[in-house]
């Protein structure tokens, strides 16, 4: 039992499974190391509020989305190269989306015409420097340089119905388009998940859907007065559509074997299976924990993997990671069968600043296929 406690506490990743099904998934051990870093991004600025989402194009790039202080009413979409050292200063662009609110889900679209970002876009003011509740997705061509309010004409719209806190997945390999929701009133149910045929989504016609009246600007936001606005949007509507999948989660658990134990950090539909992330933030006791559940269309728990980053300081200070052991998990994906989990933490390099990184990780066959 020591020697089990002194490994693990040695560590500085351990993804052990406990399987809510028939099958066992045992135990999968890899500590810190040059295989599994894929990028490790130093940010030293007092503008970013966060970074809370991430994907991988097609050249293998990254994308980063970030909550920007002091408004913490914008969204800035970064693209650069990995680097798994952590000192490359290179980026290739970046665009500011204006009150997207707090992106739990953000993806990227590879197009003929170039890059999109999709992103929960039409969030509220609910309170000074707090914005939540996106309404719609928005689907964004990427261009360095732009900044874009949500009335912007060029944003094409996906409306999945009269909920909170939308965000979205994307995996145009499969042909599929998530969507989730919060703030539900479906019973028990704290979070749906939604699967749509990707191609049947782009080909809705457009129609005129009116949004909630909510409040936006002032504290600093790029319009300087609060206001009310009840918006209108041309938008794919969903509600068109029957679901490949329709469920929801219940709400939180007793335990971390249980769903929605600790706070939801996205979710990435893959082929068959939908994986749903949560994490401890940086100011609660749970800082470095997550746990990875993967489900079936009908909601079916296969598995349920814990994620933890200990605190190892000598590993952490050594790839200048956090030096006081904490991190917060932030999305999940799985592009060219491989898993990537990215992290935000604080406190990490010998002066002040942020390290955003994202670890890889060989697919867990039994879960995923």
């Amino acid at each position: 039992m020591k020697r089990t406690i002194r490994h693990c506490i040695a560590a500085l990743l351990l993804l052990g499974a406990v399987c809510c099904s028939r099958r066992p998934l045992g135990q999968f051990y890899e500590p810190i190391s040059e295989r599994n870093i894929f990028d490790l991004t130093h940010i030293t600025h007092d503008t970013l509020g966060g970074t809370q989402q991430f994907d991988i194009d097609k050249d293998g790039n990254l994308y980063y989305a970030a909550i920007m202080l002091p408004s913490m009413s914008y969204v800035t979409i970064t693209k650069l190269p990995p680097r798994p050292d952590g000192f490359s200063t290179e980026i290739f662009g970046s665009m500011d989306l204006y009150y997207c609110g707090h992106p739990t889900g953000m993806s990227i679209e590879d197009a003929d015409d170039g890059t999109y970002v999709w992103i929960g876009d039409y969030a509220e003011k609910r309170a000074p420097r707090s914005y939540w509740g996106a309404q719609a997705i928005a689907r964004v061509k990427f261009e360095d340089g732009k900044a874009l309010y949500p009335e912007d004409p060029s944003i094409e719209w996906f409306f999945t119905d009269h909920f909170g806190d939308v965000n979205v997945s994307l995996d145009k390999e499969h042909d599929l388009l998530g969507i989730s929701a919060h703030n539900l009133s479906r019973g028990d149910y704290s979070r749906s998940i939604r699967v749509y045929r990707l191609s049947e989504a782009m080909a809705l016609p457009l129609d005129t859907i009116v949004l909630n009246t909510h409040r936006r600007g002032g504290d600093g936001a790029p319009e300087a007065e609060e206001h009310e606005l009840t918006p209108s949007i041309l938008a794919h509507d969903l509600r068109k559509l029957t679901p490949l999948a329709d469920f929801g989660t219940t709400n939180k658990g007793k335990t971390w074997r249980d769903v929605c134990y600790y706070a939801w950090q996205g979710f990435e539909v893959y082929g068959e299976r939908i994986l749903f992330i949560e994490g401890g933030s940086g100011r609660d006791p749970y800082c470095g924990k997550a746990a990875l559940t993967v489900f079936d269309y009908e909601g079916n728990v296969l598995s349920r993997r814990f994620v933890r980053l200990p605190e190892d300081r000598d590993a952490l200070d050594r790839f200048e990671i956090a030096r006081d052991g904490k991190a917060e998990i932030e999305s999940v994906k799985v592009r060219n069968g491989r898993l990537y989990l990215g992290f935000h933490s604080g406190n990490a390099r010998k002066e002040e600043g942020v390290v955003t990184s994202v670890f890889q990780f060989d697919l867990p066959k039994e879960c995923i296929y």
